[in-house]
């Protein structure tokens, strides 16, 4: 019963990780917390800021289903045929299964080398299945899905690096050229989802220069 219940996890895993690629899910949920209540028959109740006299205690990620992820740049600043490593990081507690999809502008920067997954991470542990890892230099987009396998959970992991790739400025490019999360998915072990904690992820900004 236990094999059968195993394999139905991963089925739901692989089918979850091609799904949810392939399904627009909008931007990543990082709204801003806020700052008053309308009441029902008019007039606002200011809500206190977290660590001011009666504000709640800011916690940071994760917590309660919640992670962040960050993108990490060795140069933030390149010349014209130069090249830089971007790692993908991640904050989370129960890890299981996750997708992601970045875009960037594919006239001012490329990807070189592909999706570079590390000898091991949260979703590259034990047995695990890698479902995605491609980049389209013609859209500019980079996407990745990847799952855990079996009945376990994951440990608390934070800045764990999930995968990697290079850029290279283009010839002829000028100006800042960002590369920016469009859409994710984190699963954990119960098949729940994950939210990014709110003002967890900034996009990443890659300036060429002559």
């Amino acid at each position: 019963m236990k094999k059968k219940q195993n394999r139905l996890r991963s089925m739901f895993m692989m089918g979850f990780a091609v799904c949810t690629l392939m399904v627009a899910v909008g931007t990543a949920p990082t709204q801003a917390r806020p700052t008053e209540i309308t009441l029902p028959k008019g007039g606002n109740i200011q809500l206190p800021t977290p660590g001011q006299p009666g504000g709640a205690v800011p916690t940071p990620p994760p917590f309660a289903n919640q992670a962040a992820l960050q993108l990490k740049a060795d140069k933030e600043t390149l010349k014209h045929g130069e090249s830089t490593r971007v790692t993908v990081q991640v904050t989370a507690d129960d890890l299981y299964a996750g997708q992601m999809k970045f875009t960037f502008d594919p006239n001012e920067i490329e990807v070189v080398g592909g999706v570079v997954l590390p000898d091991v991470s949260p979703l590259k542990n034990g047995n695990h299945i890698t479902v995605i890892q491609s980049v389209d230099n013609v859209n500019g987009t980079i996407a990745y899905a990847a799952s855990l396998l079996g009945d376990r959970t994951s440990p608390k992991v934070e800045q764990a690096e999930l995968f990697s790739f290079t850029v290279k400025a283009k010839a002829g490019a000028k100006g800042n050229s960002k590369i920016e999360l469009k859409s994710q998915t984190l699963l954990n072990s119960n098949v729940e989802m994950i939210s990014l904690a709110p003002g967890s992820f900034k996009s990443l900004s890659i300036q060429v220069k002559k």
